[in-house]
């Protein structure tokens, strides 16, 4: 069965708004919530503070009719502009 994935940014709100969808749709989390405190440093990567340590770098949600939301905290100190 063919399924759909839609990747969602949010500016520091990922966590609520997937406990929304969880929610909203009775949806399931796939596999771990991975969080940018758990990545390894790279090369020039400045260091995180502690208020990102805790923000989601990747998140998926299955919901019905084989559809998975995925998501990710866009970090303004990483260069990303999340535009509403």
């Amino acid at each position: 069965m063919a399924n759909v994935c839609t990747y969602l940014n949010f500016q520091d709100c990922t966590e609520q708004a997937f406990e929304f969808y969880k929610k909203a749709f009775d949806g399931r989390y796939i596999g771990e919530i991975k969080r940018f405190g758990e990545l390894p440093s790279f090369g020039d990567m400045p260091p995180l503070s502690e208020e990102y340590k805790n923000r989601i770098v990747h998140i998926e949600l299955e919901i019905p009719g084989g559809h998975v939301l995925r998501g990710t905290d866009a970090l303004a100190s990483f260069g990303f502009n999340v535009t509403f």
